[in-house]
């Protein structure tokens, strides 16, 4: 959905992500000086810097796209030159930004859940079956609890519930 091969540009000051697509097209327009139709990507960061904004142009309207972390913060590229309020970014460091990855870091290792497989497909787990009650019948758990359940819980003798069937 984000188009690629074209200009990014990073916004350095912090915003309020409660902005919508016209305000944001404000700032671009004002504070960044660029026309947010150019077709350029332009990105936003919240004040607590673990939500993004990317705003853009995809021939048809105006886009929005929204990201929050769920652990950790957005690193934003630092200025230039003092005073700057944009910054031009390549596209793969856009991508890895999305990512989550510092920008300014060599590398990254990842966090995994303790539990989390080591393939990324997911496995189907089945639990084994219980063992049978009474071998070679075909008689569940449940159907020889709800027997004794009539047998001592309601009175009932075998005979009559043979006629209830």
């Amino acid at each position: 959905m984000i188009p690629h091969g074209v200009e990014v540009f990073v916004a350095l000051d912090l915003i309020d992500l409660r902005w919508g697509l016209h305000r944001l097209s404000g700032v671009v327009a004002e504070r960044l000086g660029h026309e947010a139709r150019s077709g350029a990507l332009f990105v936003f960061f919240g004040k607590r810097r673990d939500t993004i904004k990317v705003l853009f142009f995809d021939g048809t309207g105006i886009c929005l796209f929204y990201k929050r972390l769920d652990m950790g913060t957005f690193r934003v590229p630092v200025a230039p030159e003092e005073g700057a309020a944009v910054v031009a970014i390549e596209e793969r460091a856009l991508d890895d930004l999305l990512e989550g990855i510092d920008l300014e870091a060599p590398s990254r290792s990842r966090r995994r859940d303790a539990g989390a497989a080591d393939t990324a497909e997911p496995t189907i787990v089945t639990a084994p079956l219980p063992p049978q009650i009474l071998p070679r019948a075909l008689a569940t758990p449940s159907l020889l609890a709800h027997i004794l359940s009539d047998k001592f819980c309601d009175g009932l003798p075998f005979h009559r519930q043979e006629c209830m069937a």
